[in-house]
């Protein structure tokens, strides 16, 4: 991205891509919005996960953050209700989609939080000035991404770690995406006290850092004469990034893909402690709506990832571009397939046999540099 170039950050394709440009994006969000008025289906929306008409939901995909060639990424997430949060934050490479980082963030309500990825002597790390309670906590110098999930033996499969026929190195870390996940809203007096800001600091962080914090529906943990569980996720987010190459000058602003619903019906919330895998795009409401052709489709799907492939899925790429040599102007595009690692299994094509299994539309398995992001 050197130079003046314009970024056009395109999110669409067949079957599992996150849509970012904005051409008409609110009209179409807004007739979806009204379709399902007219059918008379208002209150399937709350049980059937779909794509924000107003930017704000449960669930915000970034389908971009990179470090490389001289830029950092700035980051926002916000809550905009008066009820605090549990949020599950998870950094994805951008080779195979495996974790780099995750941890949880609480906030109280109306609180912002805010982070940069930044260039790490190996990799890429996460530093925030932000108050707002995370766990683990943060260091003051940042917190290195980590190569775990995708290092060690090689597993066939589709999995959520292990060696996949690519590097370990930490640069995979320079660039991916990233998902923000409401898990759960605080009911409890004590945990919200501790979480709320008193002259711009959170009262007493440690309490939803400490060893033995557990929100879960399986909670018999007690705070302040309370239970600790968390209530159903109720929404009410919405966030920016901000590519940025001081160097350079440069600034690319852009919002993440927002979902509604995210949470099964009837789930009382989806809260796992830090460094658990879940909840992901496998935890979503197995049933999805969408506006297709003028008219409102609820479909029903075998597992949550593929609801959330339902919602973002198109049959072609369409966007604008720049190519001028005389102000060496550009576009570049980048595609995010968030569910992709849902459908693709690892294999290792030199093994006599194969038992894995390969989802469509893909045609290829993982092996080597066969990345998720870049194609």
């Amino acid at each position: 991205m050197s130079g003046s170039q314009t970024v056009a950050v395109v999110f669409e394709n067949r079957g599992n891509l996150v849509s970012m440009h904005k051409l008409k994006r609110n009209s179409l969000y807004l007739a979806l919005v009204a379709a399902i008025g007219s059918v008379g289906i208002a209150g399937a929306a709350s049980a059937a996960v779909h794509i924000s008409d107003n930017g704000q939901g449960q669930v915000l995909i970034y389908p971009y953050y990179t470090t490389r060639a001289g830029y950092d990424t700035y980051l926002s997430v916000l809550n905009s209700t008066a009820l605090s949060k549990a949020l599950k934050v998870r950094f994805s490479e951008g080779i195979n989609g495996r974790a780099a980082l995750d941890f949880n963030i609480y906030l109280s309500p109306y609180d912002m939080w805010t982070a940069a990825i930044i260039n790490a002597a190996n990799g890429a790390k996460i530093i925030t000035a932000d108050k707002s309670c995370t766990a683990p906590a943060i260091p003051a110098d940042g917190k290195d991404f980590v190569n775990f999930a995708y290092s060690g033996v090689v597993l066939e499969g589709i999995q959520h770690s292990g060696g996949d026929g690519e590097t370990t190195s930490l640069d995979r870390t320079r660039e991916g995406y990233f998902e923000i996940i409401e898990m759960g809203t605080i009911t409890n007096t004590a945990i919200n006290a501790a979480i709320t800001h008193v002259s711009g600091m959170p009262a007493n962080c440690a309490v939803v850092q400490a060893a033995n914090m557990d929100m879960s529906t399986a909670s018999t943990l007690v705070v302040g004469g309370q239970s600790a569980k968390a209530f159903k996720a109720t929404g009410g987010l919405s966030g920016t990034a901000s590519l940025i190459g001081v160097a350079a000058g440069t600034d690319f602003g852009y919002d993440p893909v927002v979902l509604e619903a995210f949470s099964p019906f009837l789930a009382e919330n989806i809260w796992t402690n830090p460094g658990n895998s879940y909840p992901d795009m496998t935890s979503a409401e197995g049933t999805s709506l969408i506006l297709y052709k003028g008219s409102v489709v609820s479909s029903s799907w075998n597992k949550g990832s593929d609801a959330i492939s339902a919602l973002l899925m198109h049959d072609n790429i369409i966007n604008e571009y720049v190519l001028d040599h005389s102000t060496l102007s550009g576009t570049d595009w980048v595609i995010t397939m968030p569910t992709k690692r849902y459908n693709v299994p690892v294999h290792n094509k030199s093994l006599a046999t194969d038992a894995t299994q390969l989802f469509s539309p893909f045609t290829s398995k993982f092996w080597g540099y066969a990345p998720i992001l870049f194609g």
